[in-house]
């Protein structure tokens, strides 16, 4: 149980990674010089991933693994909430196309079944690092071809106070949606690990908010200096 736990969240993790990094290039989003972030979004992502598809069997874990992804990008790329939100959602649709053409592709081959990438760990760990590579390789084509999108964004924007108190609502109300359909109680482990992620997303966003509003500041001053 334990390994095949292990296993699957490698396999969340190196996963994400490369849905990061396909998602970064097809925004035009430099890669060499944010290997850090990407790493963090991976973490941060891959683990929400596991930890609500594989140890809670979450329905929604795709609603919170997109809901973690946009706050991620918002807290530490310092993006507007829907720039983020657009880089995620189209981000996920192209990802997911050639997840359904690499699945297809193997069904058709007779190389594996749905079934078995589901309940077969070796299968299970063979396509997402199959799939992991596809998109790896599909952002270096992207790259050096030069394709993308390319979109001006602010960069000294700083979260409105009113999109802030909207995301902090959705955690709230995302959290009672888990609570409530999956018959958690709020005083056990599970339901301190998910009081705990609430904490931590609305204190990225916090995070985020004063460190663009800083920003700003300091660019003013400089201005002003000048």
């Amino acid at each position: 149980m334990f390994l095949t736990l292990l296993v699957k969240l490698i396999a969340s993790f190196i996963f994400v990674t490369a849905l990061v990094i396909i998602n970064f290039v097809i925004f035009k989003i430099p890669i060499k010089g944010n290997d850090k972030q990407i790493v963090l979004l991976a973490l941060i992502v891959g683990t929400t991933n596991f930890y609500f598809k594989f140890i809670l069997d979450s329905s929604y874990f795709m609603l919170i693994q997109t809901l973690v992804y946009i706050i991620a990008l918002t807290a530490l790329r310092g993006y507007p909430i829907l720039y983020a939100f657009l880089v995620c959602t189209i981000g996920s649709l192209v990802v997911s196309f050639i997840d359904v053409i690499v699945t297809i592709g193997a069904i058709r081959l007779n190389l594996s079944t749905l079934e078995a990438m589901q309940q077969n760990l070796g299968h299970f760990f063979f396509f997402h690092m199959l799939t992991s590579v596809v998109y790896v390789v599909l952002a270096f084509i992207l790259y050096r071809r030069k394709i993308g999108f390319s979109f001006l964004v602010r960069k000294f924007y700083v979260m409105e106070k009113y999109n802030f108190l909207w995301i902090i609502l959705l955690l709230v109300t995302t959290l009672i949606l888990i609570v409530g359909t999956q018959g958690l109680k709020i005083f056990s482990l599970q339901g301190y690990i998910l009081l705990f992620v609430l904490f931590g997303l609305v204190g990225s966003l916090i995070y985020g908010y004063s460190q663009n509003k800083k920003a700003l500041r300091e660019r003013y001053d400089i201005f002003k200096e000048e």
